[in-house]
C-alpha cells in the first residue's frame, strides 16, 4: 500500500539509544527513485581514511523470526514496488531496537537505488560510519548490493541471516552526505540496521538510524500472511504491554497459544511452535483489543516459496480489488499471471497507443516480483468493432471482422508485446461463448485474428508464444475445426477453460490427453495451457465449500501436469465483491485464492485454497518430468527424477490401500500440512488413501 493513499496514518516513534536528527523535517522526500539513477551533483567529496575493510564471512545462521510490515520508513526514501519487489520495515530480530530496513528484489535487470537518506555533516570533520547488515539465507553468499556513504563504497562481506557490522571512516568536504543502498541484481531479504555516522565525541547524525520511526496503518500490519514455518511472525500495531496470541488450526480446531511483549507502535508477534498449516491467528493486547487474521504457514527452505514455472493465476489488475496483486501471486510460488489488456482502453484513437497507468504500474509490479505476464487480447474496440444498433458495452465484446479491424487487432497485440515482457499472447477469451463474444463465434472468424496476432507479435519478438483457442469448456469440435482450417500453423500452444470437468477435477488429465492427441493427429502435438479453471465458494448454481475448493485445486493441477499439461492458471487470484452480477449472484466474486481486503488488515486474507496452492508449489517446484502412476482406483502422480521423487496421491473414491517400492523413510504430508512418516517393510511402504490428496516424499525406489 502506498502511504499517500492511506486514509489514516499512525506515526510510530520508538525511542532509540542513538540521537536522531531528522533531515528535511523528517518527511519522506517526494521523488521517485528510478533504475540506474545517478547520484545528485551536490553530493560531497569524501576523503576516506583509512581504507575500509570487510569483516570476516559469517557461519551458517537460521532465518530470523520477523515480519515485513506494510509501512514506510520515515526520513528514508525508498524505491517503489514498480522497480523493486519490497523496500519496507521489518519488525522483530533487529540488530538494534525492534525494526530494521528490508530490501527484497526477486528480479532486477539494472541497478536500482533501493534506499537512501541524507545526513547533515560539518565540512572538514572526520566521521566514523557503521551499520549492521544481513540477508535472508542460512549459508553465507555474496549479494549484488552496494552500500555507499557520500559516494564511498562500504565493503560488504558474504552475508547470511546473522547481523554483521560494516564500517568505514572519512573526512567530509561538504555540509551533507548521502547514505545509499543500491541493488544491482536479485537479492533475498537484504537487511540494514543500526546506521551510525558520528564525529569524534559527537552524536549520530543519521535520521531514523535504526528505522524505529515507522508509518503504518491498521492493527495487523504484516505485508503478507503467507509465512515460513521456522521464521513465522506477524506484525501488529497495538497497545504496549504483554499480548496473548492463539493460532487455531482450521481443520481440527486445535490451538497453540503464547504471549508476546509489544512496544508502542509496530511490534512482532513471533509464532513460535506453530507448525505448517492453515490457521486463524488472534492477538489480544494489554488494552483488551482483539484482532485476528487467517494465516498460511508453509515449511520450506529459503526466504521464499520457490516459484513453479508451470503454475500461475488469473488476475484483474485493472480492478481495485486486484491492485498490488503481484506480491500475492509470488507469495504462493506461482510464476505467472494471466491478465486482459483491454484494447479500447489502450488505443482510444486509431493508431494511438496510450497505455493506462494502472496497467503500466501493476504489470511493472509483476515484473519486479519475477512474475511473468500472459497477456490476453480479448476485447473489442468501438473504433474498429461493433454493429449498428449495438450498445457500447456490446461493441467491447465484439471482435473485428473486416480486414482493417483485423489488422488493427494484430497491431495492438504487437504493441502489447513491445510494451511488456510477456510470456505469451493469448488470442481472445472464450471466443466460442456468447457472453464474451457478441459477434461471429466460428473458427473461420477466429482464424484471421490468430493470423494477424501471429504476424505482428512475431515482428516484435518471434520467441513469444501465440496461445490459440481459449475456449469456454474443452470445446473439442470447435478446436479441431480450427486445426483443420490451418490454425496449427499460426499458434504455439492451445488453451481452454474446461469447466465441463467442474464436478470431476481429476478429469483435467482426460482433457489434456484429448487435446494433445487431437493436435498430434493433425501433425503437431501442441503444448496445452489451461488458462482458466477454478472453483467458486459462493454461487447460486455451483458453490463448493472452501475445503472442496482447496482439494479440487490440488487434484486438478496435479492431474493436469501429470498428463503432460504445460501451464495451469488458477481462476482467480482475489475474490472481488464488485463481480456480483446484476441478478445478485456472487458466483464470479468468489473464485479467489485470497478473500477481499479487510479493514484493519494490511495484507490480503488467504483462503484455504491459498494454503493448498502454496503447499503444492513448495513441494513440486523444481521437480520435473511428471507422470501418472497407473494404479486401479488411485490417482497418483510422480514428480522428479530417479532418486528424488515427490508423489501426490489420493483415492478416486472411498478408501484405497496402496503400496510403493521404498528402501527408507517416506514422509507423508496431508492436504492441511500435517506431517507423518512411513517406514518400509519388505521393500515397500503401505498407506490408506482417501479422496483428499497427500504428498509423499523420501525413500522411493521407483
Amino acid at each position: 500500500m502506498n502511504p499517500k493513499n492511506w486514509s489514516t496514518k499512525v506515526r510510530v516513534i520508538v525511542a532509540s539509544a542513538l540521537a536522531v536528527v531528522l533531515a528535511g523535517g523528517g518527511a519522506l522526500a517526494a521523488f521517485a527513485l528510478q533504475p540506474g539513477a545517478s547520484q545528485p551533483t551536490a553530493a560531497p567529496t569524501i576523503s576516506a581514511t583509512p581504507t575500509p575493510t570487510a569483516p570476516a564471512t559469517p557461519e551458517s545462521a537460521p532465518l530470523p523470526r520477523a515480519a515485513v510490515v506494510d509501512g514506510a520508513l520515515s526520513s528514508w526514501e525508498t524505491a517503489p514496488e514498480t522497480v523493486i519487489g519490497d523496500v519496507r520495515p521489518q519488525v522483530g530480530a533487529a540488530a538494534d531496537g525492534v525494526v530494521a530496513a528490508f530490501v527484497d528484489a526477486p528480479a532486477i535487470e539494472e541497478p536500482v537505488v533501493a534506499l537512501k537518506t541524507v545526513a547533515t555533516v560539518v565540512p572538514g570533520q572526520q566521521y566514523e560510519f557503521s551499520a549492521q547488515v544481513r540477508a535472508l539465507t542460512e549459508a553465507p553468499a555474496a549479494w549484488p548490493v552496494r552500500l555507499t556513504v557520500g559516494g564511498v563504497e562500504v565493503p560488504l562481506p558474504e552475508l547470511n541471516a546473522a547481523w554483521v557490522p560494516v564500517t568505514t571512516s572519512f573526512t567530509a568536504d561538504l555540509a551533507s552526505v548521502e547514505i545509499v543502498v543500491t541493488v544491482e541484481g536479485p537479492v533475498e531479504g537484504f537487511g540494514l540496521d543500526a546506521v551510525s555516522l558520528t564525529a569524534a565525541g559527537g552524536e549520530n547524525v543519521v535520521p531514523n538510524p535504526s528505522f524505529e520511526e515507522v508509518e503504518a496503518s491498521g492493527a495487523i500490519v504484516s505485508d503478507s500472511l503467507i509465512l515460513r514455518q521456522d521464521s513465522a511472525a506477524i506484525g501488529v500495531n497495538l497497545a504496549a504491554g504483554e499480548a496473548a496470541w492463539s493460532a487455531k488450526r482450521y481443520e481440527d480446531g486445535s490451538e497453540i497459544r503464547g504471549t508476546a511483549e509489544l512496544r508502542e507502535g509496530v511490534s512482532a508477534v513471533p509464532l513460535d511452535g506453530v507448525p505448517q498449516g492453515y490457521y486463524s491467528v488472534t492477538v489480544q493486547d494489554s488494552a483488551g483489543q482483539e484482532v485476528s487474521a487467517p494465516v498460511v504457514i508453509i515449511d520450506y527452505a529459503g526466504s521464499r516459496i520457490p516459484k513453479d514455472e508451470r503454475l500461475g493465476a488469473a488476475t484483474h489488475l485493472e480492478r481495485p480489488a486486484n491492485r498490488d496483486g503481484a506480491e500475492a501471486v509470488a507469495s504462493l510460488g506461482l510464476s505467472a499471471a494471466r491478465n486482459d489488456i483491454k484494447w479500447a482502453q489502450n488505443e482510444p484513437t486509431a493508431g494511438s497507443y496510450q497505455w493506462t497507468q494502472t496497467y503500466v504500474d501493476e504489470i511493472a509490479k509483476l515484473k519486479a516480483q519475477g512474475v511473468g505476464l500472459l497477456g490476453v487480447i480479448d476485447s473489442g474496440n468501438p473504433v474498429y468493432t461493433g454493429y449498428a444498433g449495438q450498445a457500447g458495452w456490446q461493441k467491447l465484446k465484439t471482435p473485428p471482422e473486416g480486414q482493417a479491424g483485423v489488422d488493427a487487432f494484430g497491431r495492438f497485440a504487437g504493441a502489447v508485446a513491445a510494451q511488456w515482457d510477456v510470456i505469451g499472447i493469448e488470442v481472445w477469451n472464450e471466443f466460442n461463448h456468447e457472453p464474451f463474444n457478441k459477434g461471429c463465434r466460428t473458427p473461420e472468424c477466429y482464424l484471421p485474428l490468430l493470423q494477424s496476432v501471429e504476424q505482428h507479435v512475431q515482428a516484435v519478438n518471434p520467441d513469444i508464444p501465440i496461445i490459440a483457442g481459449s475456449t469456454a469448456n474443452y470445446d473439442e469440435t470447435w478446436l479441431n475445426h480450427l486445426w483443420d482450417i490451418g490454425g496449427l500453423n499460426h499458434s504455439d500452444a492451445v488453451s481452454f477453460h474446461p469447466y465441463d470437468i467442474y464436478w470431476d477435477p481429476d478429469g483435467a488429465a482426460r482433457v489434456v490427453g484429448a487435446a494433445t492427441k487431437a493436435s498430434a493427429d493433425r501433425g503437431a502435438a501442441m503444448p496445452v495451457w489451461l488458462t482458466e479453471l477454478g472453483w467458486t465458494t459462493d454461487s447460486n448454481m455451483a458453490e463448493v465449500s472452501v475445503d472442496v475448493q482447496a482439494n479440487s485445486l490440488i487434484r486438478a493441477e496435479t492431474m493436469f501436469l501429470g498428463a503432460g499439461g504445460a501451464k495451469y492458471f488458477w481462476y482467480d487470484l482475489i475474490s472481488d465483491p464488485e463481480q456480483v452480477n446484476k441478478q445478485g449472484d456472487p458466483h464470479e466474486a468468489n473464485f479467489g485464492l485470497f478473500a477481499p481486503r479487510r479493514d484493519g488488515l494490511a495484507a490480503l486474507p488467504p483462503k484455504p485454497a491459498a494454503f493448498a496452492q502454496a503447499l503444492l508449489a513448495s513441494k513440486i517446484a523444481g521437480h520435473g518430468s511428471p507422470s501418472i502412476d497407473q494404479r486401479e482406483g488411485v490417482r497418483s502422480v510422480r514428480f522428479g527424477d530417479q532418486g528424488d521423487f515427490v508423489r501426490v496421491a489420493w483415492a478416486s473414491e472411498d478408501t484405497r490401500r496402496v503400496e510403493y517400492p521404498a528402501d527408507s523413510t517416506v514422509t507423508v504430508t496431508d492436504a492441511w500440512g500435517k506431517v507423518s512418516e512411513l517406514e518400509p517393510s519388505g521393500g515397500k511402504v503401505s498407506l490408506d488413501l482417501t479422496t483428499t490428496p497427500v504428498i509423499l516424499e523420501g525413500g522411493f525406489t521407483e
